[in-house]
Formats: structure tokens, sequence, C-alpha cells
């Protein structure tokens, strides 16, 4: 089994894990806010000494794509590629919408909300069994979450749902879907990040071509346009 480490700094939490060769996984989380970039590297440090691996062991190194904390996931990114330069090793992306899927198992398709703050949403539909995406990440408006679904021919209908978009625009959401199976309070961490790496079939890319899942291209604007709105 390939000795991965992920690194999961989306949020407000510090999410480290580390897969192990009889097949165990190797766990940190702790909400350290923003001081992720104080304690990351002593912490992936610590996390090693506890499993008696030495770093020169990782075979690669898992990350969090986005959506989520810009300065979070900047963080993660930052630290993933500096280790993986310097232990030439592959990067393994991974998205949060996958994150989230890779926790329910279910049969129905899984259509991931997430609360892309400035009024809007982060949304996908993923296939259950293969977390291919029957409707690519896109950044809506929650009013506009049926239209999105029905133009690519899929039924709004039947979903589990889950994400941090659902918690804050239910009412919106369920005036437009029908027959939903809500998944509320759930949250991924690095443990699903190393699950997907570790899949046979898994991307990687190194660390001159790692990037970010960004869906918002106009984040200061939006920013100025909210504070102007504010003043008027």
């Amino acid at each position: 089994m390939k000795q991965l480490l992920s690194i999961d700094t989306a949020n407000e939490y510090l999410s480290l894990a580390l897969s192990l060769t009889d097949g165990q996984i190797a766990t940190f989380q702790s909400k350290v806010g923003n001081k992720q970039s104080q304690y990351i590297l002593p912490t992936i440090q610590n996390l090693l000494a506890e499993q008696n691996i030495n770093l020169s062991a990782i075979d690669g190194i898992a990350y969090n794509q986005g959506p989520g904390s810009f300065t979070g996931l900047r963080i993660g990114l930052s630290v993933a590629i500096a280790l993986a330069y310097s232990l030439q090793i592959p990067l393994y992306p991974v998205d949060m919408f996958q994150c989230y899927a890779r926790i329910i198992t279910t049969e129905r398709p899984i259509l991931v909300i997430l609360d892309a703050r400035l009024g809007q949403i982060y949304a996908a539909v993923i296939e259950p069994h293969t977390l291919n995406y029957l409707i690519k990440p896109s950044l809506l408006n929650p009013e506009q979450l049926e239209t999105w679904i029905t133009t690519h021919n899929l039924a709004s209908n039947n979903f589990i749902v889950v994400g941090t978009g659902y918690e804050v625009y239910q009412e919106q959401i369920q005036q437009q879907l029908s027959n939903l199976e809500i998944v509320e309070h759930l949250y991924p961490e690095a443990s699903m990040l190393l699950k997907i790496a570790l899949q046979p079939n898994a991307p990687t890319c190194t660390p001159q071509h790692a990037e970010l899942l960004y869906l918002r291209d106009k984040v200061a604007l939006n920013l100025e346009e909210q504070r102007q709105g504010k003043k008027s």
C-alpha cells in the first residue's frame, strides 16, 4: 500500500491523514483558526514521528483543491508543493465536492451544495459509485439551482443533498427540488482526501502543475460591489 500524506486546510481546521503500510490511517484534526501556517509543518512532523515514519518514505501528497477558504487553501497547497518538490513525489489533487461525496453511501445521485458567500452557492452533481461528475462544479445563485439541473438533462428530484450550502439556503432549495434526502452537519476531513487519492486511477500532477479549483473569478470585485451596496 502506498504511503500517502493528505493535507486539508480548506476551513478553520488543520486536518492531516497518513496511510500506513498495514492499511490503517493515522489522522490529526484540530481547530486552529488562522494559525494553520504556524502549526502545519510541526504537526506533519509530529504525525510522522508518532508512526515512526521518515518523511522520505512518503510516496505522494494529497491536497484539497477547494472550494474553501482562499488563505487556508493556499497554505495547504504551498506546503504540499514544497514537500513534493523536495521529495520528488507526485501530488494528488482532490476537490471538496468529491470529499463530500466520498462520505456518503447511496444509490442516488449526490448533489453537493457549498456556501460560496456573497449570496451564492457552489454546486455539483456526482455519480455515487464512481464519483464522476454528472454535472461539473458551478457557481450559482440559489434560485438558479433547478434550472441549472434541468439544463443538464437531469430530473430535479431524487437527490441526496450534502454540504454547507443547504444549511444556509434550505428554504430556497426546498422550493425548487423535491423528494430529497438531506444529510446535514457532515463535513469532510483529510482522511477522505486520502481514501480518494489511494484509488487505483486517482489523478496526479507534478508540483509545477498543482492548482486550486477557482469557480469565482471576481472575488475582489464582488467584495467591493458588496461594500458599495451597503453604502447605497
